[in-house]
């Protein structure tokens, strides 16, 4: 059974299939995957903004981004987040200011959504990505005090350009598909984030619910990279989606003030391979998540690596459905689930890799990656 197939199937209560933040890297790759183990050493970040429990009225709708300030200066007592400045401001800070600011945003719409969002994969400015009118949430939580910390951490994303850019590419493709991105506060047993790519759930550890929301920040930015890449038609196991998306948010914790050891030891290994060579911080990468497809194996490679994925998970699921024949039990039913689902998205993987607009996709995705390490490989070397 494969690292892959063996992480899909060990937690029956987990989520499906998902794309993980770590705390700490996997130092030694022997045997079934597990998630590593909590840093010790988060550093008092954590603490430096605390949010007492709060007990408001039941569903209230996520935080949207602001367009322009469409509040009085009363009802927010600090200031109010413009997306289309680039300059970072600073964000809420006391309990009555992210309550104003969480009951009071309005949003943006695009006149031409699908223009917007793909300004984000090319640089280009987008034409009129002004407000219209007030838009829908873009992100949505259900439970009062997760929705008043989700406001937090996003007013703190605002703050970092990069954090902002991602932001108004969500915001994008959240139109353009017309529901918002649904995010959680979970225990994730040792992760950051995750984001469940079948679902369409994105995850924050329950830490997140307190403390430094710039930490969220940081995590909400690198699972809402992974919610926008899936919708470029590349591979969802490419190695290159999260060498993309740990770079960026190395980036967004420089924006936002944070050392990388603050966030975990995993980013501070990053920033350690990355400043060796991109080459090293794909190597590294590729051992902390093994069972990756990459694209510099070659195309071949990566559709020979999801065929044999996609037999073990076909006799994976015969088993089961023998298991459940013989003794139904809700933990065999869930495994299935799982794999059912996992079996999916792998023909889905070998359907786009094998067509021409497939591999292109994937191509754009690794070349973008590439960039994206050697820009950052050379703004780290400029500050040793």
């Amino acid at each position: 059974m494969s690292l892959l197939l063996a992480l899909l199937l060990a937690a029956p209560g987990s989520a499906a299939v998902i794309s993980r933040v770590p705390t700490a890297p996997v130092p030694v790759l022997r045997g079934p995957l597990t998630a590593p183990a909590l840093s010790p050493n988060l550093g008092p970040t954590l603490l430096a903004a605390p949010l007492s429990s709060l007990t408001l009225a039941p569903a209230l709708a996520a935080p949207q981004l602001p367009a322009a300030p469409v509040v009085q200066a009363a009802q927010i007592p600090s200031v109010v987040i413009d997306l289309t400045q680039d300059a970072p401001q600073a964000a809420p800070t006391t309990l009555e200011s992210l309550v104003g600011f969480a009951k009071s945003l309005s949003g943006l719409t695009f006149s031409d959504p699908k223009a917007a969002l793909d300004s984000f994969w090319t640089g280009s400015q987008a034409r009129k990505p002004e407000v219209e009118a007030a838009g829908p949430s873009y992100l949505a939580n259900s439970r009062d005090a997760d929705f008043l910390r989700l406001g937090a951490i996003t007013a703190a994303a605002q703050t970092s350009p990069t954090g902002r850019k991602v932001l108004k590419a969500v915001m994008a493709l959240t139109q353009k598909e017309g529901k918002p991105i649904q995010v959680r506060f979970q225990d994730l047993k040792g992760n950051l984030g995750e984001y469940d790519y079948i679902a369409k759930v994105l995850y924050l550890d329950r830490k997140y619910a307190d403390g430094d929301p710039r930490l969220g920040a940081a995590t909400m930015i690198h699972e809402l990279v992974h919610v926008l890449q899936h919708g470029q038609g590349v591979p969802s196991e490419a190695l290159e989606m999260e060498l993309e998306a740990h770079v960026l948010t190395l980036i967004v914790l420089d924006e936002l003030g944070i050392k990388p050891e603050e966030e975990s030891s995993f980013s501070a290994a990053a920033v350690r391979e990355l400043r060796k060579s991109p080459k090293a911080f794909e190597e590294w990468m590729a051992g902390q998540l093994p069972g990756k497809v990459r694209l510099d194996k070659g195309f071949d490679e990566a559709v020979e690596s999801l065929e044999y994925e996609r037999e073990e998970l076909q006799e994976s699921i015969e088993n089961l459905e023998q298991s459940y024949a013989r003794r139904p039990s809700a933990r065999t039913k869930g495994r299935l689930a799982k794999a059912d689902e996992r079996l999916a998205a792998v023909q889905a993987d070998l359907k786009r890799l094998k067509s021409p607009s497939g591999r292109a996709a994937y191509r754009k995705l690794a070349a973008r990656a590439k960039a994206l390490m050697q820009r950052h490989h050379r703004s780290l070397a400029r500050r040793d």
